[in-house]
């Protein structure tokens, strides 16, 4: 997810409330995980991502994440061509949530994903038992971040621009049958307009503001410029006052 700079409320509500599962860091301070000795890079097919993993299976699920949210990103006039790089590693760096499974670094334009053994450890994500299929779209989301970073306006996208984009692409990009159980299990999450598209929203349930951002997009009438809007900083910016 996006690094940014919250106000003290937000730093409140990320701490009390944001068991987010894949979390912000503010990058000037990361220390670095350990890595393994026997780690091993893969250059995902048709994407700039780099996956430095000691694991080739993780590797490849996490490849082929990252090449659906390039494809997504292309589809809507957006490509890079900055290298980017995800570390599979036992543990997030030090500042991001323990709850977390995955996280990104605007700083060096770095993210860092669990290894599968490790995601798979938690038992469930997004309110699903864990698999390879939820292990990719952990990739999709992270790539997605890194993506909105190179290709957005040029000052930084509040919280809730970063991660209604974030979201979009990871259920837009979502093995099916996954996508469509975990929206069933949050059948009232949604936003009946941008208004409500908050960074308060995403700190108090982020796995029910990814599912509302999702449906909003859908049902956009043209989504695929909505999403442009997002990006260039046209909407969803910072609001300060509700």
């Amino acid at each position: 997810m996006l690094p940014f700079h919250p106000r003290p409320m937000r730093v409140a509500l990320q701490a009390s409330f944001a068991a987010t599962l894949l979390a912000a860091i503010d990058s000037t301070g990361v220390a670095e995980p350990p890595r393994d000795a026997s780690t091993a890079s893969l250059a995902c097919a048709a994407t700039t991502v780099i996956v430095r993993s000691a694991e080739a299976g993780d590797a490849e699920d996490l490849c082929r994440g990252a090449a659906a949210a390039t494809v997504f990103f292309r589809a809507l006039g957006r490509s890079t061509d900055t290298p980017l790089a995800l570390d599979v590693v036992e543990q997030l760096p030090l500042d991001v949530d323990r709850r977390a499974v995955g996280c990104f670094s605007r700083r060096n334009l770095r993210a860092y994903v669990l290894t599968y053994a490790a995601f798979g450890s938690r038992q469930t994500w997004l309110g699903l038992p864990v698999s390879r299929e939820l292990y990719t779209s952990v990739g999709a989301h992270e790539v997605a971040h890194a993506l909105t970073a190179c290709t957005a306006a040029a000052h930084p996208l509040s919280v809730q621009a970063t991660e209604y984009i974030a979201s979009v692409v990871m259920f837009g990009t979502m093995h099916t049958p996954s996508r469509d159980a975990v929206l069933a299990l949050y059948p009232e999450a949604d936003f009946a307009s941008d208004w409500d598209i908050t960074d308060v929203a995403y700190g108090l349930d982020p796995v029910r503001f990814g599912v509302g951002a999702y449906r909003h997009f859908l049902r956009e009438p043209d989504p695929a410029s909505f999403l442009r809007s997002v990006l260039d900083g046209g909407v969803l910016g910072e609001r300060f006052h509700y």
